[in-house]
């Protein structure tokens, strides 16, 4: 995004002894359809963008149409962090986060429902040389993934931490009292 326009209110401020530069911005007061904030955080030796954080908050943006469902963004944050390479010095996105509300209504709006999302990006080994090997196809519904579930290998890795919601979900996707209709290769 360049949050260098007239729109944009811009601030500098240096910290760390000197040797980062945070530029924060805002909208102006007169842009009425949203308000949007941020700032940049840059290394003042080299000016590479080390970090970037996106928050925009609409107002009243029209709502979009599927069949009887209206939905439309509420707002929505962005975070992205880059670190530097320790062989070609090049920076990198080492990790980025996406995070949006949404309301959804019908028609009539005879109901509200407020949704959050979250993605979450992380990366590593960005300079190994490793081979991939596809293992099941990307369009295969999580389910019917026909590999046994493995204890040690969620308890080994950190990318996907398990959390107690995991973890209770596992717990009871098998039980016939959940009201659930679902086939699946996990198993406590």
């Amino acid at each position: 995004m360049n949050a260098t326009g007239d729109d944009f209110e811009l601030s500098e401020s240096s910290f760390d002894h000197g040797s980062k530069i945070k530029l924060s911005f805002k909208t102006l007061p007169h842009i009425k359809t949203e308000n949007t904030f941020g700032e940049y955080i840059v290394n003042a030796e080299n000016n590479a963008i080390e970090r970037f954080h996106l928050i925009t908050e609409t107002k009243n943006a029209p709502f979009q149409e599927s069949g009887n469902s209206r939905y439309r963004t509420i707002s929505s944050e962005r975070e992205i962090s880059l670190a530097k390479l320790p062989k070609s010095k090049k920076y990198f996105i080492a990790s980025s986060k996406l995070t949006s509300k949404i309301e959804q209504t019908d028609e009539t709006k005879s109901y509200t429902s407020f949704y959050d999302v979250t993605y979450i990006m992380t990366t590593t080994e960005n300079e190994g040389d490793f081979k991939v090997k596809k293992n099941v196809s990307s369009s295969k519904d999580i389910f019917k993934i026909k590999y046994p579930y493995n204890t040690d290998y969620w308890n080994t890795q950190n990318q996907l931490l398990q959390t107690d919601e995991m973890l209770n979900f596992i717990k009871n996707v098998q039980n016939p009292a959940n009201g659930f209709k679902v086939r699946s290769n996990i198993k406590n």
